[in-house]
């Protein structure tokens, strides 16, 4: 198979705290990490793959860029490919490779914009320390954070999304594909989203609305779980916290087994949905729900009653 031709550039950005960092690359994977010096440090792997010769795969290579703009609270960097290199049979990619200071916020915005006609698909990796602000908007591709203590929203974006965080708070907001969130102490809330979910966290509290999923298992020590979801059929769900509360909002034509399982705790539900032996039955019963709480209690709801205090979803 033949290999592309590649050009490498470096290039260092002296960045102070607590500025905004804004990254735009619709034509490949952006991976980032953090370094204690108070800059950036890219590196911007361009290529081009095809029929053509090497002298002018150079040429091309050379027209590629990395265009930057700096203000006094936040840094731009976009990728730049211009028309006048593109032609049919090639396929232009553009990898940046980024080391930054803990302390910045970041957003990544690749756009799903097409090229030639077609979506191109780029992979963001970020582990990082502290104290970064992150959003992540219009990806296609994967999404995997590693990081401390850190806000994180991940919204309008297809792929898989790997989130390991220690602290902080993670919204993911009308996203589709596989979904793992590890988030050891902060509170978690995912709007319209749709795939495979798994979600674990110690002491934050977990809010889902709006997500249809053929499987979702969501599990808290001692946090609560209030989740509006869709059953389908032949789904498999479980939500499962120790000492919290759960709140479940589920259409009452769902097709899904429900088990009950709590050791101190009460189960309430709202009228037609009548359990016997911690048990329900809805419809032909293809999906199934298990729902455990060991000391807190159950709430099986069709529509939630909403306090000002449960408005938690931003806008």
């Amino acid at each position: 198979m033949k290999e592309p031709f590649r050009q490498v550039e470096e290039r260092i950005i002296l960045i102070t705290e607590g500025t905004k960092l804004i990254i735009k690359n619709i034509y490949g994977s952006t991976k980032l990490k953090t370094w204690d010096h108070p800059e950036l440090k890219v590196k911007l792997t361009k290529s081009i793959l095809g029929e053509i010769e090497e002298n002018e795969a150079e040429q091309k290579l050379k027209h590629i860029e990395l265009k930057e703009k700096k203000g006094s609270k936040e840094v731009t960097m976009e990728t730049m490919i211009p028309n006048f290199i593109i032609r049919p049979g090639l396929k232009f990619t553009i990898d940046l490779d980024i080391l930054a200071p803990p302390h910045i916020n970041l957003e990544i915005d690749t756009g799903l914009q097409k090229l030639n006609g077609s979506k191109k698909e780029g992979n963001i990796e970020i582990s990082y320390r502290e104290n970064f602000t992150t959003l992540i908007s219009n990806i296609k591709g994967n999404i995997d954070i590693s990081c401390g203590s850190a806000d994180i929203e991940i919204k309008n974006s297809e792929g898989k999304i790997i989130v390991n965080s220690l602290s902080g708070t993670v919204q993911i907001k009308n996203c589709s594909g596989e979904m793992y969130i590890n988030n050891e102490s902060g509170n978690n809330y995912l709007d319209g989203c749709s795939g495979s979910i798994t979600l674990k966290t110690k002491s934050g509290n977990v809010f889902l609305k709006n997500v249809e999923s053929l499987y979702l298992n969501i599990k808290t020590s001692s946090g609560n779980i209030k989740a509006d979801i869709n059953i389908l059929a032949d789904g498999t769900y479980q939500l499962e916290t120790h000492s919290g509360w759960i709140k479940l909002k589920i259409p009452y034509y769902s097709s899904c087994h429900i088990e009950f399982d709590t050791i101190c705790g009460k189960i309430f539900s709202e009228y037609s949905f009548e359990t016997k032996e911690n048990k329900l039955k809805l419809g032909e019963a293809k999906g199934s729900l298990i729902v455990k709480s060991s000391s807190g209690d159950i709430y099986l709801i069709h529509g939630f009653m909403e306090e000002e205090k449960d408005v938690y979803l931003s806008q």
